[in-house]
């Protein structure tokens, strides 16, 4: 065997053309492109011009800087040195060397005799993996750098990482050692598209070597790429995929438990962004699995709902006592925190959405299966992170969706919906938020009814005063899409159902200008819609009849019909907002009514009216101009009739103005009344009947008859109406309205009138 390995060395020592043995002087072993080894010396001779012909295969070579440039083989010079030590008993490894030159032998022969394009290049070289893996002194080094020459071919190294991966569960730990370290090598020393291979290739060690010890070794090694600071983030993904398929394949207690507890640490010490969110991604699987192993194991369940139910169970239980033993969703607010305070702008979209979603989701299971309930600092918490400190156009709308969820499924303490609700949400401005309407929508209902409704439709006695929440819902109509808008509606109109007594109660204001300003934003949708009604499907004929009662419920003619339930022998003396009774600076004698009317935002003028002292009721003037004294209020936008130069009838409704005092709650008082209006320049009343068909109706609102002419037998006459008393000015402004162009539907065209009352 001795004499072998010396016949061995001296081959590879000696110059295969002239036989001299090599050394580090004159005669240094030149290595060739083709791979031969020639001495220095023969490699002189046969230089010319820049070329020099290999005398073992003639291929030639370009050396424009002379032969002695070219590399000296210090595997030879150390075979060399090793053979003189073995002579002198001082070495004896040249066995090893020997077994090594022998693989480096029959991988060159491989390339030499196959392409890597053919299935038999890779049936010869399980042959030699096999000779390697059956002894552990054989070095693998060799074959594995083969995967150097297929790098630019990905379909050939997947395919060389899977013949290699077969015989994981032959190799020895040598082996086994050496293709980790190597990997880990390879890593740092790879860019990033060549890094995709290695991790599958951890994977298919663990899967194919099914061994405790090494699984551990791949998901620490897997855990410093993602600590590696130039590992791309979209591989991040993909390093904690591995390390799930590794937990999934290679389950075992203690491998649950040991990484429970370091990802919990980890997510205690409030690492950087990657591990953070790679530690709960992990976190979370890590807990899924053992759900899963948990109910699987049980043999008592029948069928998959009953497994389910299992799986919560066990759910429920790992997520409790992680929290109870780690404090992890405090944790993991902390560092949502953090992460917003130091990030100064988005960078990746894309990667930053992903782990907002992330730490959001991380929190939500928590809330869902640790059976927590989201107190107001840690709500507070989140929608500084996503609205305060906005960092993508993105952020509020994932802020919405999340916390309308949470809020639908009762994971937030009720202290906590009022202060996102009161604190944060009636503070945004509707018309900002045109990208956010639907997904905000969603969010204003679940919190709009959860602080003002408990069980469905009954108000809590504890409950925040609930006029910002509706003035806000308004302006929602107002300003929002005409989708959004009808579903804000909806929910207008179910909350004045639901809410008839509170409105009217004397803490409750519902501000007119809100109310009477919101036709502005459906007008022209509501015209042109109209027009076309006859070409309309049954889809969009719905939609116009949705508009219509949005119409009529904004016109006022809904909101009184809801407060009919009321007690009828409750008294209210002006209505939604009783008048003070403060010192009254309204006085009937020396005061008059100015009606200010607009026309799309232009002002066509005033009308000047005196009241009459021979109006029916006294307290019903009186009533009306304090209501309006200082105040002017927004009293109508709709022409109830009119004939051209004749007289204008102008219909006057205010949700917090309905005259409803004693002396005029009967309707047949308006009736039976002989003083009418019907003289020019003369104004009258008509009382709006509520509730027909009652014995005794009451008047829910009023309309101004404004004369142009005397009223002559034969001419076309008005409704009966009461004398409220004279147009002193504006008389003109009286006929401008008569036009009967500005009747073409049941609105008036950008009408708007305002009513004060002035000493």
């Amino acid at each position: 065997m001795e004499n072998d390995s010396e016949d061995l060395s001296e081959n590879f020592s000696t110059c295969p053309v002239c036989y001299v043995k090599f050394d580090d002087e004159e005669n240094k072993p030149k290595i060739l492109s083709c791979g031969h080894t020639t001495c220095l010396q023969c490699l002189k001779k046969i230089y010319r011009n820049g070329l020099v012909s290999c005398p073992c295969c003639r291929h030639c070579d370009r050396c424009d800087q002379g032969v002695e440039k070219l590399p000296t083989s210090q595997q030879v010079l150390h075979i060399i040195k090793l053979t003189e030590k073995l002579r002198h008993r001082q070495c004896p490894q040249l066995t090893t060397l020997s077994k090594t030159l022998e693989v480096e032998s029959l991988v060159k022969e491989l390339l030499d005799n196959y392409s890597t394009d053919d299935d038999a290049f890779f049936e010869q070289l399980r042959k030699i993996i096999r000779f390697i893996v059956n002894d552990p002194t054989r070095c693998l080094d060799p074959v594995w750098k083969l995967q150097d020459i297929l790098q630019d071919n990905t379909m050939a190294v997947s395919k060389f990482h899977q013949t290699i991966a077969v015989y994981v569960g032959e190799m020895k730990q040598q082996h086994l050692d050496y293709l980790i370290s190597d990997v880990q090598a390879r890593w740092f020393l790879s860019d990033n598209t060549q890094r995709p291979n290695l991790l599958d290739f951890l994977h298919k060690l663990t899967n194919e070597g099914r061994n405790e010890q090494l699984t551990a070794k791949v998901m620490d090694v897997v855990e410093g790429f993602v600590f590696c600071a130039d590992t791309a983030d979209e591989l991040i993904d993909s390093c904690i995929e591995i390390q799930k398929k590794i937990l999934s394949d290679g389950w075992t207690c203690d491998l649950f438990s040991h990484w429970l507890f370091h990802l919990a640490q980890t997510i205690q010490t409030q690492p950087e962004q990657r591990l953070a969110l790679a530690a709960m991604k992990l976190l979370r699987h890590l807990c899924y699995l053992f759900a899963v192993k948990k109910a699987a194991s049980n043999n008592y369940y029948h069928n998959a709902s009953e497994f389910n139910d299992l799986v919560f169970l066990h759910y429920k239980k790992i997520y409790t006592f992680i929290d109870q033993e780690w404090q992890l969703f405090g944790h993991a607010i902390a560092g949502f925190v953090t992460y917003v305070m130091e990030c100064q702008s988005a960078g990746n979209d894309n990667i930053h959405i992903a782990a907002v979603k992330e730490r959001l989701a991380f929190l939500g299971v928590f809330l869902k299966y640790g059976e927590m309930c989201m107190d107001e600092i840690a709500a507070t918490s989140v929608w500084f992170c996503l609205m305060d400190r906005t960092i993508s156009d993105l952020d509020p709308t994932i802020c919405f969706e999340w916390f309308a969820k949470i809020a639908e499924m009762s994971m937030m303490h009720p202290k906590a919906i009022q202060c996102i609700f009161h604190q944060h949400i009636l503070k945004l401005d509707p018309r900002q938020m045109v990208n956010q309407t639907a997904v905000f929508m969603d969010c204003f209902e679940r919190f709009f009814q959860a602080v003002h409704c408990a069980e469905g439709d009954t108000f809590t006695e504890d409950v925040i005063d609930p006029r910002p929440g509706l003035q806000f819902l308004l302006k929602i109509v107002q300003y929002a899409e005409l989708t959004i808008a009808h579903r804000a509606f909806k929910l207008v109109k179910e909350t004045v159902i639901y809410l008839g007594p509170r409105l009217l109660s004397p803490r409750v204001d519902v501000d007119s200008d809100v109310l009477g300003s919101l036709l502005d934003r459906f007008r022209d949708e509501y015209f042109s819609n109209r027009m076309q009604r006859e070409d309309l499907v049954q889809s969009d004929e719905e939609e116009i009849n949705l508009m219509d009662g949005l119409a009529e419920f904004l016109e006022r003619e809904d909101i009184s019909n809801s407060f009919d339930n009321m007690e009828e022998d409750e008294e209210f003396s002006t209505g939604i907002f009783p008048v003070t009774p403060a010192p009254q600076r309204f006085d009937i004698a020396n005061s008059i009514f100015l009606l200010t009317v607009m026309k799309r935002g232009r002002l066509l003028g005033q009308i000047h009216i005196k009241p009459s002292s021979r109006f029916a009721s006294a307290k019903f003037v009186q009533d009306l101009g304090t209501f309006c004294y200082d105040h002017p209020r927004k009293i109508g936008r709709r022409i109830a009739k009119s004939t051209k130069d004749t007289f204008v009838s102008l219909k006057m409704t205010n949700a917090m103005f309905q005259p409803v005092v004693p002396d005029m709650l009967n309707y047949r008082i308006w009736l039976d009344s002989d003083n009418y209006a019907q003289k020019a320049c003369q104004v009258g009343i008509t009382g709006i009947e509520a509730g027909a068909g009652r014995s005794e109706s009451r008047v829910k609102g009023w309309q101004f008859v404004f004369f142009l002419h005397d009223m002559v037998p034969g001419a076309y006459k008005s409704k009966k109406s009461l004398l409220f008393g004279d147009v002193v000015q504006g008389i003109d402004v009286v006929k401008s309205l008569s036009c009967s162009n500005l009747l073409t539907s049941h609105f008036s065209d950008g009408l708007r009138l305002i009513l004060e009352s002035v000493n």
